[in-house]
């Protein structure tokens, strides 16, 4: 080494290279010793990713609670502290037509609008209601079980298409979706979506019994069900002629649950489309085409207030959530999930009053699938749960108070 000197202090310079080392504020760079594999990194199996989805519901659902309970007795200002009472919360608007139904059955559309609901749910809550001792806590049970399959269907389903993150996603993005609180209650919403999910995922393993079996389930549910028969013919069909009848056959079994709904109107009324009546005198439900009813909400979206906000506004902010959803179906998916999503966008927008458009979008699985990997970005995936989770927390809050939240 040579020293020179700079302003009274002595430099030193090794003449081959200079070495540096950290100072007080600087770490020094730990380099792992060449030829040493990397840490281990924990890959979580399917049955990890279920049981995470499965709390993550569980949880939702206690929150949900809470929230139901807090916004009650902060609006109506009376406590809801013991267990009927609580449950009672949910316990509103469609959800006391079935009750009634499981109570004493379908009756005749001049005395009562239980024509207007098929009966499998109801079904259900009675059977549940003979283990509890009473309805309301086979109604608790009967939506408590039904709100962790959507979810963990959903999952096996999109696994089929994306990397089993991103089927999480999927099944997040249903959890957390505005109008999700559905999914917990005694609303058809976890059951239609459950059977639908369930007879798509048969349909993808050509387990055509299975098919069969919640195709009926599917028609017993809802009368839009039948839009399900064409999107499931897709799959059935196939690239092979051997057993195409039977998957047909199976694919064509919504007819059947729909069929037995159509008796209980005859049975009732001596009319199978007595519900029909029914829904237009209590419940506004006429044929329009959708640019009817889309013009419908926007004038009304216009006018300001309560009404005008919640079957205006969020009506409204649908339509092109929708369009756009459809289209990328069309474009992207399967020809079987394109067909179930334009079929069912058009029976819920084919009428003069538009209503519930949020809750019906809660079935539109394909949607979800798709914008599964999207909220990985950065940026849009905390928007999107930052967005979906206020309104949820808005919409289950307006419920508990006993307004219309959809």
């Amino acid at each position: 080494m040579d020293e020179r000197k700079s302003g009274g202090r002595k430099v030193a310079r090794a003449d081959a290279s200079i070495i540096l080392r950290p100072t007080a504020m600087e770490a020094p760079e730990i380099i792992p010793p060449v030829g040493l594999p990397p840490p281990p990194t924990k890959v979580l199996t399917p049955r990890a990713w279920v049981r995470d989805g499965l709390l993550i519901c569980l949880g939702i659902k206690l929150l949900l609670m809470f929230l139901g309970v807090a916004a009650a007795e902060i609006r109506l200002d009376r406590p809801f502290r013991d267990l009927d009472k609580v449950l009672g919360i949910w316990h509103q608007w469609d959800s006391l037509h079935y009750f009634d139904i499981a109570e004493i059955g379908y009756r005749p559309p001049d005395v009562s609008t239980t024509l207007a609901f098929p009966p499998l749910l109801p079904m259900l809550v009675r059977a549940a209601g003979w283990l509890t001792g009473s309805l309301l806590g086979g109604g608790a049970l009967v939506a408590t079980v039904l709100s962790f399959l959507p979810g963990l269907l959903l999952f096996q389903l999109a696994r089929l298409d994306l990397s089993e993150e991103n089927a999480f996603r999927a099944m997040l993005v249903l959890l957390l979706f505005p109008s999700s609180f559905f999914l917990h209650i005694v609303y058809t919403e976890g059951l239609f979506l459950t059977v639908v999910l369930a007879a798509f995922l048969a349909a993808r393993r050509a387990q055509w019994m299975a098919v069969a079996f919640f195709g009926v389930l599917c028609g017993l549910t809802r009368i839009n069900a039948f839009v399900l028969a064409p999107a499931l013919l897709v799959e059935a069909w196939g690239t092979s002629s051997r057993g195409r009848l039977f998957r047909v056959m199976a694919a064509l079994s919504v007819g059947a649950g729909i069929s037995v709904y159509l008796a209980i109107n005859y049975v009732t009324t001596s009319d199978p489309f007595a519900f029909v009546f029914t829904q237009q005198r209590s419940f506004h439900r006429t044929f329009a085409w959708p640019w009817q009813g889309a013009a419908h909400v926007w004038n009304l979206a216009g006018v300001g207030g309560s009404n005008s906000m919640m079957n205006g506004v969020f009506q409204t902010l649908c339509v092109p959530l929708l369009v756009m959803a459809c289209a990328i179906s069309v474009a992207r998916q399967r020809l079987s999930y394109a067909i179930w999503m334009i079929g069912s966008v058009l029976i819920f927008t084919a009428q003069g009053f538009w209503l519930s458009l949020p809750r019906y979008a809660l079935v539109l699985f394909p949607a979800f699938i798709w914008l599964a990997p999207r909220t990985a970005h950065r940026v849009f995936g905390p928007l999107w749960f930052a967005a979906s989770t206020l309104l949820l927390s808005f919409l289950a809050g307006q419920f508990a108070q006993g307004w219309w939240a959809s």
